[in-house]
């Protein structure tokens, strides 16, 4: 997947772009937020989700890194900075990446006003995996 959308970037090819979007959707779960630049600060990771099965993946970013878990456990973090817009204009996405949606259920969203801690992750996860049978 980051090889094709390395090539694309790279070479404009749509073709690289249209297969990257594919692997991703399969393999793939993407967060993306805007930043007061108008830029969007897009994080994937691969994941290993099979069908009709529920989980539980949380994505934090506190200004200076985005950080990604997984039932509970942290599996990914990157550096990155930026202010997250506060622009009222832009519509909020969940389920959607640019032309094409989630194929599945999304049972609950959670949104808050700070960046969750890894401890704070957990307790969330400790809290809702019996409703889910995991």
């Amino acid at each position: 997947m980051v090889f094709m959308e390395g090539q694309y970037l790279r070479t404009g090819n749509k073709e690289y772009e249209i297969l990257a979007k594919f692997w991703t959707k399969i393999f793939a779960l993407t967060f993306g937020i805007g930043v007061a630049t108008g830029i969007v600060m897009e994080f994937e990771f691969g994941t290993n989700i099979q069908q009709n099965n529920w989980y539980i993946v949380s994505y934090t970013y506190d200004g200076s890194t985005e950080r990604a878990y997984y039932n509970g456990e942290l599996i990914n973090s990157k550096a990155k900075t930026g202010a997250i817009s506060t622009n009222a204009s832009y519509d909020l996405h969940i389920g959607y990446r640019g032309g094409g949606g989630w194929v599945g259920q999304i049972a609950l969203v959670h949104i808050h006003n700070t960046a969750l801690t890894t401890p704070e992750i957990q307790q969330n996860y400790n809290a809702l995996k019996g409703r889910f049978g995991l």
